[in-house]
């Protein structure tokens, strides 16, 4: 381009002289004088280029620029600065940080809104921003991104996307929009479906690892933005307009250079600017895709088209970054390139001036030449440049191009064409196109040549000899290029390769012959029609339907004329549908031209030409005389088995594989009469309205149609149909289901069958009824309708088989009334009758639905117990038979106390068969009857007596629990290396009044079985941090206080509520407690136990798992369990260190509690050997009597008060 100084050298040079006098020694504000900007190029002005990124190909021209010298040579020492972040390129544009910068299209915004910035040169023509996903997705258009997730931006930035989503029919919330962040790795970690990415690089990243990317690209849409776009000030023009224009002449130069040197300019990268660590393979991947970007074969780099930037303002405004009003006048640089205001002032006032420039005229003129010369340097090599682009350009055309002078000789020739001849520039330039063709092919181009003068465009096909002999089919596009006087200065011609074309245009001729073929050998007639009917062509076949030996004869004969008279009409409106580009079909008679009758079937099509126009009627006729003749015997056929049908008194049909009726017979009909619904108006099973269409699973079960259609063989079943249309009565129908087999064996439908069988069904259940009550009879007692003796043994046997697979116990039971004898002798027998049936109503509900109570005779009974997880959990259904009696019994006036005596037997122990089970427990019972009557006895007298001490530990607990007889010792637990005591554990200990001292052991299972356990715990925990708070106030608070719980506490649903009512009551803080939990209840529900833990965990206690290594911990749970400590088992420290497996476990619990993050505590430790043993493997805390004993309370408080320390060196372990 000429600069705006150049212009006004050409067009006025007396004024040219005086404005350089005045430029040369008179300084005007913004400028330096140019007397010094010539004076040396060593002399260099420093300005600031911006880039909108960190350094990679994407800024590749400006590299090239400065390393080439482009930029030296313009007089600028250009400084390059990469993206820091902070600030937006605009930003440090128009805070005067930059002289220039690198943007987007957003330079429109800026401009809209009253920013003084301009664009001097679009570098990308196309923006590199688009949507990427993965080509395996599926995804290739907006419209399969509905519901899909999407990283957006809903800034500008995102502009050309959101509206190309708009365009695409996506609204905001058609899909989900997903927060950017410019890892293009999200796609490989499936958290996105599509990605707001860079198509210059970030494409690269999925194909490193396998995974092809595809681009959705905005301008596929009519959102065609430009991408970087090289910006400055206002100002900047303003005062320095020469700078201005040399900075962007050298960058285009720059841009020019890289794009023609992309491996060069990758490797320079590599060297110097590559801040980001990229690959050269990923940078020569950019540089591909920039050039797709740039395309600098199609456009001049820098190119901007206004009416492109007003579109783009429309779609800002569109989205609503700017307002409807919005003016971008002013932003492009074209309208800055005229003469400065001060270079017009000159001109005004040039006779103040003109006796300074005939002063001067000598030193103007050399400043003149020095500026021209440094001026031609510039444009001679943007010249050169200019001349390799577009050499660039006519060697990377895709089809040869071919140079001749108006003396027809080869002026040049590219690259495409050298390939296709296999001959050097060289060798062609300064011959004819005569040279390369053979004779045949010699007066074409002859004839083509003789016609440059004549015309300016040619198109021909011409075969061209290659340099090994062999002729290349070729298509010719010539072109005359003309002077403006009109006269011929050259022809250029583009030569494309059409052999493909060729052999295409062979197989089609081939295609069509064959098609031919094809046709004439197709069994059926085709023929084809005009518009009036006329025949234009017919196969073989159809001059042998109509008895014809050629289409001479059918010329002669109009085919209409051949059709028979009834059907004539129809034949001449299927041939107008046709003609109306519709299909038809149509079946009629003809007569031949011999004579000869026949039917035909035909299936027309229309056939068309290039512009939809229907052109022929084709045909495709079939002789069917032979099928109707068929179908005729079928129909005679049908009628006869309709007739044999119709005398069978069953309902029959005939149902095809889609569950039409095909046939039924007058037995069928009738029924349908009896539901005022005629025969003629049923086609499909299901609306029989008889029949009911089965329901959802029962589908195959209940239809023995549908069976049979399922599994091809007969099926049956008895259903319930209505009688009449009222519904208001159902029979009995026997429904018989046969498959219809094709002559292949394949199932062609279903015969069905129906027969009412009613009254034969209410015979059969009432005899089936007498049969069941007989039955009864003989296994349940008539008086009280338990079962009897005979029906109690067959279920005892089952009892014992099925406790012999489990592996569970079971017990036999035997009751007898005390002193009924009594009652029977005093009130009668009919008396004691109705009082055994009270005494069985009450034994029924004293026990649970599986238990069995059988009336062996008398006032015997008996009751089969299964399930027992100890034989002792007899007692207590023994306890509740015994209650059940504990009211009187009232019959009329009489009010009874009745008592019964029970024995026990208990499987196997006991016995293994069922006599063996039942005799015993009579004994037993015998024995309860001895010892007074009103109580039960085992068998065994060991079992007694467990059943007892039970029984009385529960009562003793229950009152213990009232009476405040539990109290609580305290076990101290030590820091192994200093012996200091960390904490105490709550061990509840029960003080009976009059047996004395219980261990935990004997009362804490009986606890647990009977649901004591939940008041015991609370219990404790109210002491213990009662304790606690005693302490606290004595300034002695030992550090944690340790509580066991319980399965059934942590499973409680009061556990909370509990506890947190205890600490309120007490004051004792939560961060003092620890719960110790065993590891087999955590394993038991690892779900719900981390919820409940979690709980406790937030109000700040510490949790423990109890016994560790005892049980079957899942270590997937275990780092989810909110834990804080795991105790040792004493079971692995009780034998250390003698036991190596117990030293080798008790190793990898320490090992397991580090790595998870927890403390370590063992317990049981008796010796100093183990406690020199846990100290060297890492484990800080334990307990044990090495230590200490369990201490009640008041030792306790001395030996907090006294030392801190254990053992004591008098301690007695």
């Amino acid at each position: 381009m000429i600069s705006p100084l150049i212009s006004l050298f050409a067009t006025n040079p007396w004024r040219c002289g005086l404005l350089l006098f005045l430029v040369l020694f008179h300084p005007l504000p913004g400028n330096t004088a140019g007397a010094e900007e010539i004076a040396s190029v060593d002399e260099l002005e420093t300005v600031e280029l911006q880039l909108k990124w960190k350094h990679q190909f994407q800024f590749a021209g400006y590299y090239a620029a400065l390393e080439k010298g482009y930029y030296r040579e313009a007089g600028l020492d250009v400084r390059i600065r990469e993206h820091g972040g902070e600030r937006s390129p605009l930003d440090v544009l128009l805070d005067g940080d930059a002289e220039f910068a690198v943007t987007s299209a957003d330079v429109a915004i800026s401009r809209a809104r009253g920013y003084p910035v301009v664009a001097l040169a679009a570098i990308y023509q196309h923006s590199p921003y688009a949507l990427l996903v993965r080509v395996d997705s599926g995804i290739q258009t907006v419209s399969d991104l509905a519901g899909k997730r999407i990283m957006l931006g809903q800034g500008w930035q995102d502009a050309a996307l959101q509206a190309m989503l708009q365009r695409g029919g996506l609204g905001a919330t058609a899909f989900q929009r997903l927060e950017s962040n410019f890892d293009a790795t999200s796609l490989l970690r499936d958290e996105v479906d599509a990605f707001n990415a860079y198509v210059t690089d970030q494409g690269y990243l999925l194909r490193e690892v396998g995974v092809e990317p595809h681009f959705i690209m905005p301008m596929d849409y009519g959102l065609d933005f430009y991408g970087d776009v090289l910006v400055t000030r206002e100002s900047e023009i303003a005062e320095n307009p020469q700078r201005v224009e040399a900075f962007r002449l050298a960058t285009l130069a720059g841009w020019n250079y890289a794009l023609t040197h992309a491996e060069e300019i990758v490797d320079l990268i590599l060297e110097k600017y590559n801040t980001q660590g990229m690959s050269r393979e990923h940078l020569l991947y950019e540089a591909t895709m920039s050039q797709q970007l740039i395309e600098p074969l199609l456009v001049e780099i820098g190119y901007m088209n206004p009416e492109r930037w007003e579109h783009i303002k429309s779609i800002f405004v569109e989205l609503g970054f700017l307002g409807p009003n919005s003016r971008i006048d002013g932003m492009l640089y074209e309208e800055f390139r005229r003469l400065p205001a001060w270079v017009e002032w000159i001109s005004r006032h040039q006779l103040l001036l003109l006796f300074g420039l005939i002063a001067m005229m000598v030193l103007s003129l050399l400043g003149v030449i020095f500026h021209m010369r440094r001026l031609v340097r510039i444009r001679t090599h943007a010249l050169i440049e200019s001349a390799r682009h577009y050499r660039t350009v006519f060697d990377a055309a895709p089809e040869g191009m071919w140079l001749i002078d108006p003396a027809r000789k080869t002026v040049d020739v590219n690259m495409r064409l050298m390939e296709l001849l296999g001959y050097s520039k060289r060798e062609m330039v300064g011959r004819t196109p005569l040279a390369f063709v053979d004779d045949l092919n010699r007066d074409i181009f002859i004839e083509q040549t003789s016609k440059i003068a004549t015309t300016d465009r040619r198109s021909y096909d011409i075969e061209l000899r290659h340099k090994d002999g062999h002729n290349i089919p070729t298509h010719f596009s010539a072109v005359t290029l003309r002077g403006e006087d009109r006269r011929v200065k050259a022809a250029i011609a583009f030569v494309e390769d059409i052999t493909e074309r060729k052999h295409m245009e062979a197989e089609l001729r081939s295609s069509e012959l064959n098609l031919r073929r094809l046709v004439d050998a197709e069994p059926a007639s085709v023929t084809t029609l005009d518009e009036d009917g006329r025949l234009l062509s017919i196969n073989p076949a159809g001059l042998e339907i109509l008895e014809a030996e050629d289409m001479a004869q059918l010329r002669e004969a109009s085919l209409e004329r051949l059709v028979d008279e009834p059907y004539r009409e129809q034949f001449k409106k299927l041939n107008r549908r046709v003609f109306n580009g519709q299909r038809g079909a149509l079946t009629y008679s003809i007569t031949g031209l011999a004579g000869g009758k026949a039917w035909l079937e035909t299936h027309s099509v229309p056939i068309m030409d290039a512009q939809g126009k229907v052109v022929q009627h084709l045909g495709l006729t079939h002789d069917v005389t032979d099928r109707l003749r068929m179908e005729q015997q079928v129909l005679e056929d049908r009628e006869f088995l309709q007739s044999v049908i119709d005398s069978i008194s069953d309902s029959v049909m005939v149902i095809d594989r889609e569950l039409r009726i095909q046939l039924m017979n007058q037995s069928v009909k009738s029924r349908l009469r009896d539901f005022h619904v005629k025969p003629g108006k049923i086609s499909h099973y299901f609306d029989l309205p008889f029949v009911s269409a089965p329901a959802g699973g029962n589908l195959i079960q209940d239809c023995p149609v549908h069976r049979v259609l399922q599994v091809g063989k007969q099926a049956s079943a008895i259903l319930s149909r209505p009688v009449s249309k009222a519904r208001s009565s159902l029979s009995k129908v026997e429904v018989i289901a046969s498959p219809l087999l094709n002559p292949d064996g394949s199932l062609r439908g279903v015969i069905e069958v129906a027969r009412d069988i009613t009254e034969h069904l209410d015979l059969l259940e009432e005899v089936r009824q007498q049969k069941d009550d007989l039955q009864h009879l003989a296994h349940h007692d008539p008086l009280t309708n338990l079962p009897n003796r005979a029906l109690f043994l067959l279920r005892l046997k089952q009892a014992i088989s099925k406790a012999r697979r489990s592996g569970l116990q079971m017990a036999v039971l035997f009751v007898d009334l005390d002193r009924f004898k009594e009652i029977n002798d005093s009130l009668g027998h009919a008396f004691g009758d109705r009082v055994l049936n009270q005494v069985a109503e009450r034994f029924k509900q004293s026990v649970r639905e599986d238990d069995t109570i059988a009336r062996l005779g008398g006032d015997e009974f008996t009751f089969i117990v299964e399930g027992l997880n100890r034989p002792q959990d007899a007692a207590q259904m023994a306890q509740q038979i015994i209650r059940s009696l504990e009211m009187p019994i009232r019959v009329d006036s009489h009010q009874l106390f009745i008592t019964t005596s029970i024995g026990i037997s208990v499987y196997p122990q006991d016995g293994k068969s069922a006599e063996t089970m039942l005799r015993n427990a009579d004994t037993a019972m015998y024995r309860a009857k001895d010892e007074g009557k009103n109580t039960f006895h085992y068998y065994t007298e060991d079992m007694t007596e467990q059943a007892f001490e039970r029984i009385f530990l529960e009562a003793s607990l229950r009152r213990a629990l009232v009476q405040n007889e539990l109290a609580v010792h305290y076990q101290p637990q030590v820091d192994t290396r200093s012996g200091a005591i960390i904490g105490v554990e709550a061990l509840v200990r029960w003080m009976h009044p009059e047996m004395g001292l219980f261990q935990p052991s004997r009362f804490i299972p009986l606890a647990e079985d009977t649901g004591l356990i939940l008041p015991l715990g609370e219990t404790v925990m109210r002491i213990a941090c009662r304790q606690m708070v005693a302490w606290e106030r004595q300034a002695i608070r030992p550090g944690r206080l340790a509580i066991n719980l319980s399965g059934k506490q942590v499973s409680s649903k009061e556990l909370l509520h509990s506890l947190q009512t205890i600490l309120a009551e007490t004051g004792c803080r939560p961060e003092w407690l620890e719960f110790e939990v065993t590891e087999g209840f955590l394993m038991r529900d690892p779900e719900q136990s981390v919820s409940i833990l979690q709980q406790l965990r937030e109000l700040g206690i510490e949790l423990a798992i109890d016994d560790f290594g005892t049980g079957y911990s899942s270590l997937a749970y275990l780092k989810r369990f909110p834990l804080t400590r795991l105790k040792i088992d004493q079971s692995f420290i009780r034998d250390i260190p003698i036991d190596m497996d117990d030293i080798a476990i008790t190793r990898a619990i320490i090992a397991l509690g580090q790595s998870l993050n927890l403390q370590i505590l063992a317990e049981g430790v008796e010796s100093e050997e183990q406690k020199s043993f846990l100290i060297k493997e890492g484990c800080s805390e334990a307990q044990g009597y090495y230590f200490s004993h369990p201490l009640a309370v008041d030792e306790m408080t001395r030996l907090l008060a006294t030392t801190r320390r254990l053992p004591m060196e008098t301690a007695d372990d």
